[in-house]
């Protein structure tokens, strides 16, 4: 039968195959922006053309799409995208907020943007661009930027970047910013000898993809698998040399080391999937092997056979054993003849009622003649199924034999074998129990452990021993017995073992039917009872230190990921500006570079202590200290310290006290830790207004708070912005954990923490102590 099936489900699946490839393809609708060489744009002949034309082209032929493909205004084709009007918009980077809106495909390159300037320029990080004139083309991924940021509100924003590197040459703005390779090509194509780039460290090269409908996953997979293949063959680097090839010894040197390394990389992964591969094919091969040997061991130390019948010609074959009958094309009326008399009956009954349909399948012992005495004869558990054709008539029958003479001769020793399953039943920590559903009464034969061991109890009775919310259950499994269910079943309940006792104990209990009367119902069930309270409690314990286990190492990773962002920025900025400090003309210069790498090394310092700090908290070894000191004195010393790091003009740090004396008992160096935290934060987000810092004093305690005109916090923010390394705000600097270790400090003391925000109306921090 399982070789039948096989071969139906073999043949469903190429009908299957078949269909799919016959499936015509639909004709994709592609668009572009009009006005961005030297990705898409049109030539002087009024062709379109550029990086991204010929690559979509190419994927196309690949795929074997029939396309339309044009380039329109970009905002249009955005707003079709979104429409669903067309399928495809190439050369769109990708975005979070663009994600909401569009799927898209596995980058086809990374793009860097650039500060483009005329003769030199002093501006080489986008702290440098307040209040700067900035050119931007229109509905580009940097116009978003800097509108959403706020650096400027200078932007001169043009239609595309060949107008707006006219208007830099004549010097009627500071910077442009858009993406280097546009820059190489529109500097070349326009001849502009004074124009100069450099790369905005600040920003991480941005992904390059197609975006579809937010709906076609299916055209998603289709186009990656497609790029897949256009750079297995080569195709994908043709084009990308063309258009995009690196400027420079330095990018070329980088590029072929990058290429170099992919390869060793490729090569040794491949060697070592070609290893794993190999040996998976060796042990399949030998497990294939080992199984087939069993399997014909199994077959022949069971006995077990096996047969068709033929419905129309009614003649039996054969199918696979050992056992003698029935033979090829023997009919019914002779196997007749080798089956035990009372069987007859029964067996030509099962026969008929299979191959009327009137059944699907059925099963009976059969009783083969093996010689003159009874000893000779043998016992076959016969299970017959019926094979239908399309329209649902019966074919043939499938007929499986096993020898069970050892069986039923083992039956007849049942009673030698008594204690010895009693024993294995005791050393297995199984109770027999059988229920009457006549009398409506169960009993235990091997139960010493309870009171009601070895005896008969009713069903009422026996409930009393059960808990309360699992009477329902034991309810149930009376009722199922009660109907006499011709079918095994398992329950678990809690169970106490005496009537006085507050103890439960979790219990498995499996039940099967044991007696049928002359109607063939069920009239008496058995059934095991094991006690599972260790093996639940073990598998309870077990499940939570996989949790934690799984938690641990989720935080690991979390932490060391974030670990490496944080310290790489300010080591960045220490490297990149010692570099340039070598080639300093002037004093004031190397004055500049060495005040940038002080500020990053005390970044540094700040990032590693807190570190260090927030770890101590976290393995509980939060030592304080408190003494009695004056609270409005602090707050002074913490306002002159803070006064001089206020480089910002337009920012104004004030205390607000309410008296001029307040003394309390705390952790002083805890107590100003917090209060930086929080000071510092507002610093960083405060571009104008001021920061006022203070305190309330009532019988329950102090409240600590800092509160500043910045940029706000969203409200559902609120819940992250204590959490280890969170930065709402990509464009500043920070470790990201001072709010977490001010919290920290805060719940140390028993105290609580929170924050009071509004988006462009500022943000208000507060610690409440108690300080009892």
């Amino acid at each position: 039968m399982r070789v039948f099936s096989s071969i139906v489900l073999v043949f469903l699946l190429l009908i299957s195959e078949a269909s799919a490839q016959s499936t015509p393809k639909r004709k994709l609708i592609i668009r572009g922006d009009r006005n961005y060489p030297p990705y898409e744009f049109f030539d002087e002949h009024g062709n379109i053309t550029g990086y991204d034309v010929e690559l979509t082209k190419a994927l196309m032929e690949k795929l074997g799409y029939d396309y339309d493909i044009d380039l329109i205004d970009w905002g249009e084709a955005t707003q079709l995208l979104q429409e669903k009007k067309i399928d495809m918009l190439m050369g769109v980077s990708f975005s979070l907020r663009r994600l909401e809106y569009f799927n898209f495909s596995e980058p086809h390159c990374f793009i860097r943007q650039c500060f483009v300037y005329r003769g030199k320029t002093s501006i080489h990080s986008l702290a440098n661009l307040f209040n700067k004139e900035i050119i931007v083309q229109k509905n580009t991924l940097a116009y978003s930027m800097l509108k959403e940021s706020g650096i400027t509100n200078k932007i001169i924003v043009v239609d595309d970047m060949k107008e707006g590197f006219s208007l830099l040459a004549k010097g009627q703005c500071d910077v442009a910013i858009c993406e280097e390779s546009m820059v190489v090509y529109l500097k070349e194509a326009m001849s502009f000898p004074t124009i100069n780039y450099v790369i905005i460290s600040d920003i991480e090269p941005i992904k390059f993809c197609f975006a579809m409908n937010k709906d076609d996953t299916e055209l998603v997979s289709i186009v990656n698998k497609g790029l897949d293949q256009l750079k297995a063959d080569g195709t994908y680097y043709l084009i990308y040399d063309k258009w995009l090839k690196s400027n420079g010894n330095e990018h070329k040197i980088a590029l072929l080391k990058g290429i170099i390394v992919a390869g060793l990389l490729l090569l040794c992964l491949a060697i070592i999937i070609i290893a794993i591969i190999r040996v998976q094919v060796i042990r399949a091969t030998r497990k294939l092997r080992e199984t087939n040997n069993e399997l014909e061991l199994s077959l022949k130390i069971g006995q077990l056979s096996a047969w068709t019948y033929d419905i129309k010609d009614k003649a039996f074959y054969p199918l696979f054993g050992d056992t003698p009958f029935p033979k090829k094309g023997m009919n019914v009326s002779t196997y007749m003849e080798y089956i035990y008399t009372d069987d007859r009956g029964p067996f030509l009954s099962m026969i008929s009622s299979l191959s009327a349909d009137e059944k699907s399948e059925d099963r009976m012992i059969v009783r083969h003649l093996g010689g003159k005495t009874a000893d000779e004869d043998k016992y076959y558990e016969t299970q017959v199924i019926v094979v239908q054709n399309k329209s649902g008539k019966a074919m043939y029958l499938i007929g499986a034999q096993k020898d069970i003479t050892f069986e039923y001769c083992y039956k007849k020793n049942l009673e030698i074998s008594k204690t010895k399953t009693d024993y294995a039943l005791k050393a297995g920590n199984l109770v027999i129990w059988e229920y009457d559903v006549n009398t409506k009464r169960i009993s235990t034969s091997n139960d010493p452990s309870s009171e009601y061991g070895n005896k008969i109890f009713s069903a009422e009775k026996h409930l009393r021993y059960v808990h309360p919310d699992d009477h329902q259950i034991m309810r149930g499994a009376y009722h199922f017995m009660d109907c006499g269910t011709d079918e095994d079943f398992h329950i678990e309940i809690r169970l106490k073992f005496t009537l006085k006792s507050d103890i439960y104990h979790s219990i498995l209990m499996t039940g099967s039917p044991l007696e049928k009367n002359a109607d063939g119902k069920v009239i008496k069930y058995v059934g095991f009872r094991r006690d599972i309270t260790d093996s639940k409690k073990m598998i309870d314990d077990l499940i939570v230190l996989k949790n934690r286990a799984e938690q641990s190492d989720r935080l690991k990773s979390a932490f060391l990921a974030n670990i490496s962002h944080e310290i790489r920025t300010p080591l960045n900025s220490i490297v990149g500006f010692s570099e340039v400090l070598a080639d300093c003309d002037t004093n004031q210069e190397r004055r500049k570079y060495v005040s940038v790498i002080r500020q990053n090394n005390d970044m540094l310092l700040n990032i590693i202590d807190s570190i260090v700090e927030l770890s101590r908290f976290e393995s509980d070894s939060i030592d304080l200290f408190p003494s009695q000191f004056d609270l409005c004195v602090l707050f002074n010393e913490i306002r002159e310290e803070f006064a001089s790091k206020i480089k910002n003009p337009d920012v104004q740090l004030r205390c607000a006290l309410p008296k001029e004396t307040s003394i309390v008992f705390l952790d002083r160096d805890r107590i100003e830790q917090v209060i930086s935290a929080f000071l510092s934060n507002a610093i960083k987000f405060t571009n104008t207004g001021s920061i006022v810092i203070g305190y309330q004093r009532d019988i329950n305690g102090i409240s600590l708070y800092v509160s500043d005109t910045g940029i706000g916090i969203d409200r559902k923010d609120f819940d992250r912005i204590f959490e280890r390394f969170e930065k709402l705000n990509t464009m500043s600097q920070g470790t990201g954990v001072g709010l977490s270790v001010a919290k920290a400090i805060v719940e140390a003391m028993n105290g609580t923490i929170k924050v009071d925000s509004s988006i462009g109306k500022g943000s208000t921090f507060s610690a409440n102590i108690p300080l009892t």
